[in-house]
């Protein structure tokens, strides 16, 4: 049986793709040993799937369909940075998502609950809503941590009218993201 490794996902618009280009290039010749994330590859996942069956992708988009339908658009703006899993262990870089209230993480939590029928395990950690801009190696150092979080940045807002089922291929040159299905939100 052929499987997909896939996530569940809001694309990110082109013009805040380029935001975020040119926060990872202002960064980029100041700490070594990051790898940054592909401009075309910044996405917020909002459920990470792991390998499944190509045969239950129909019935996966029925139900995040089915839970779309009753959901409206909703508006996303980018206002802060942050580091995972602390500042004094940092590794991780990313641009934190706001919706102007818990609309993301409820959001979130509607998808998780929309797939546990089907067998997805219900998530266990807290959704912070983030759209990772690189990974370290190793322990990023205090000063370049305090500087990056210190660092102004705020998007103009987009709004989200639809999630992607994402296929991801790993490849030693990096992630390769597919859309298998769009699912679009009900429009207001």
């Amino acid at each position: 049986m052929e499987h997909v490794r896939s996530f569940v996902a809001i694309e990110i618009p082109d013009n805040i793709r380029g935001e975020l280009s040119s926060l990872q290039n202002r960064w980029q010749q100041s700490q070594a040993g990051i790898r940054w994330t592909k401009p075309q590859n910044i996405h917020l996942t909002l459920k990470f799937l792991g390998d499944i069956p190509v045969a239950k992708i129909d019935v996966i988009g029925g139900a995040l369909q089915a839970m779309c339908a009753k959901t409206d658009t909703f508006h996303n703006k980018i206002t802060r940075l942050g580091v995972f899993p602390t500042p004094k262990k940092a590794r991780v870089l990313w641009a934190g998502v706001d919706t102007f209230g818990e609309r993301l993480p409820q959001f979130a939590k509607k998808i998780d609950e929309a797939l546990i029928n089907l067998g997805f395990s219900k998530e266990s950690r807290r959704f912070v809503p983030h759209l990772t801009l690189g990974r370290a190696r190793s322990i990023l150092s205090g000063d370049f941590v305090h500087s990056f979080l210190a660092t102004p940045f705020e998007s103009n807002e987009f709004e989200a009218r639809e999630i992607v089922l994402m296929r991801s291929q790993l490849r030693p040159t990096g992630a390769v993201y597919t859309v298998i299905k769009r699912i679009a939100l009900r429009s207001t």
